[in-house]
């Protein structure tokens, strides 16, 4: 029996497929017999439940930060009619876009995942061990960097704190040597913290999934009713004309299309990295339905919250011209709305909240980029492999933490020399991740679209045509995003992250060339279970025999 004739088509927009009452132990052999039919065994500690795998990619995308972050540039990028408007034709698509990740995912339940789907999407093609490596290391550059980019998100906010104190002697300026050396100080203080944390065991750690979402819907309430009322009280809430209507196009030399296009990058580099879910599936209870669920939720969250939020921040916004002269920091100058609705120690309180959740944001993001390291290093795709997949007695992956936690550094060290050059790496993180989604989706439904099981959680006849939708969007979104952002473009104006995007990918290519292409035949499992013609069934039933161990599973691949 095929997975697709014991499971109905779903509507992953409606529901999924979870039985009012399965016996716990039924459903860890069925997790652990659909991981075998993939090619591995089960090495991870699989204790996450539904509200946790939904968790970490709500919080790794940690929307409220994010649209903080580039609320100040959508400003003059656009304005505020671009600003909604945007947010939501972009979550529209890119909540297209996670419906068809999801349906992958639900076929495929692995840890790193992405690289996997990219493998056994591209069906019977002989360019299928390629494909799988250049995701692989979009990946990677997507998730390491992203991780840099959350460690940061604490340290802006604490280091423009004595700028709102108005503390002497200080310079919040990134421009100043200085500053960048204090940001680099507090940034590498929160990746230590994270790393630590990291390191604690599975039950442990899910701690940090539930302080999150408490934390969060304080940060809610103080966003979406306590700030309206203390702007009422104060300075008063910006005409419905502005909220509603207004634009702007503060980048000399441009069209207002022009920066409306570029305005894309306010939701997107809030809302992709929904795919965290599926990092973690191994390590998820009744994974083929709770992980694909997982992703497609915290992308509908992340937009339905966001959405008021910035409508009111339209609204509650002081003068734009103070507001926008302000001497904080260009990506936190929402500390200045919170300072003159709220007083200093209001905005303290507000700052406190949001720098904890950007601790707890970097926490998660850490997470669920060592298991993409763990993924690619246990396929033999990175040196050192006995040390990346190495765990702690707790079941911890501690050897791709710390590396993923190296990297990260290496990055953080950018900061100093210049903060440009820090900027660019970090861009780079969304423009890789939807450049693998694309590949991925490509492939499912051009390479793989007749021979494609699906899992228990799929689009039915909508998979094709919302493939279709993801791939376009992704493919105009990616060029958007390689766009100038400034001019005359010069090396100083440059928009660097397309040039970072460009030289990884020349690195993965030229690899592949001169070592790769001669040992890698694809993830050691993905392979495995193409040679055996199997998939997973969630029913139980694999084609799989359930007496196979992993010491039948042999290695497609050999470190170099």
């Amino acid at each position: 029996m095929t997975t697709q004739a014991a499971n109905p088509a779903l509507r992953m927009w409606l529901t999924s497929s979870r039985p009012a009452a399965v016996d716990a132990e039924i459903i860890a052999s069925r997790d652990e017999e659909t991981l075998r039919a993939l090619g591995y065994k089960q090495d991870l500690t699989r204790g996450m439940n539904s509200f946790e795998n939904w968790a970490v990619a709500f919080g790794a995308l940690y929307c409220i930060g994010g649209i903080q972050g580039l609320f100040s540039t959508a400003l003059t990028e656009g304005g505020p009619l671009a600003m909604w408007t945007n947010w939501i034709i972009a979550s529209a698509l890119t909540y297209s876009i996670a419906l068809s990740m999801a349906e992958i995912c639900s076929a495929f339940p692995t840890a790193g995942s992405m690289y996997y789907w990219a493998y056994r999407c591209a069906g019977t093609s002989k360019h299928a061990p390629f494909l799988s490596w250049v995701v692989a290391w979009l990946t990677a550059l997507a998730w390491t960097s992203s991780v840099a980019s959350d460690v940061t998100g604490a340290a802006q906010l604490l280091m423009n704190e004595p700028v709102a104190f108005n503390i002497t002697g200080f310079d919040a300026d990134l421009s100043d040597l200085t500053a960048c050396a204090t940001q680099f100080g507090l940034a590498t203080g929160v990746l230590l913290i994270a790393t630590a944390v990291n390191l604690l065991e599975q039950r442990r750690f899910v701690y940090v999934y539930y302080l999150f979402a408490l934390f969060m819907i304080v940060s809610i309430a103080m966003n979406l009713v306590w700030l309206p009322i203390a702007v009422a009280s104060s300075y008063g809430f910006q005409d419905s004309t502005f909220v509603w209507t207004a634009t702007t196009n503060q980048i000399d030399g441009t069209s207002m299309g022009y920066v409306w296009m570029l305005s894309f990058l306010f939701p997107l580099s809030t809302l992709v990295g929904f795919d965290a879910s599926g990092h973690v599936a191994e390590e998820t209870k009744n994974a083929s339905v709770e992980a694909p669920a997982g992703m497609v939720k915290s992308v509908l969250w992340s937009a339905v919250i966001c959405f008021p939020t910035i409508i009111i921040w339209l609204y509650c916004l002081p003068d734009v011209d103070d507001f926008l002269g302000s001497n904080f920091s260009s990506n936190v100058q929402i500390i200045y709305m919170y300072q003159q609705a709220f007083g200093n120690y209001g905005q303290a309180a507000v700052v406190g909240v949001s720098t904890l959740l950007w601790i707890l944001n970097s926490c998660i993001s850490l997470n669920a980029a060592s298991r993409v390291i763990y993924a690619i290093a246990r396929d033999g795709m990175l040196p050192f492999r006995s040390f990346l997949v190495s765990k702690s007695t707790s079941n911890q992956p501690y050897g791709s933490i710390f590396f993923t936690s190296s990297c990260t550094f290496v990055f953080l060290l950018t900061i100093l020399p210049s903060q440009y050059a820090f900027a660019s790496i970090t861009s780079a993180s969304v423009i890789s991740n939807i450049a693998a989604y694309a590949f991925i989706i490509g492939g499912r439904i051009t390479l793989s679209k007749d021979t494609f099981v699906k899992g228990p959680y799929h689009l039915g006849r909508w998979s094709i045509i919302l493939g279709y939708v993801s791939v376009l969007f992704s493919a105009i979104m990616f060029v958007t995003l390689c766009l100038p952002t400034d001019f005359p473009v010069t090396p100083t104006t440059l928009n660097y992250a397309p040039v970072i995007f460009a030289i990884w990918m020349i690195i993965c290519v030229v690899y592949w060339v001169l070592s790769g292409r001669k040992w890698f035949k694809g993830p050691a499992g993905g392979v495995v279970a193409e040679a055996t013609k199997s998939s997973p069934d969630v029913s139980g039933k694999s084609e799989l025999g359930s007496e196979r161990n992993q010491d039948e599973i042999t290695p497609a691949v050999k470190n170099g």
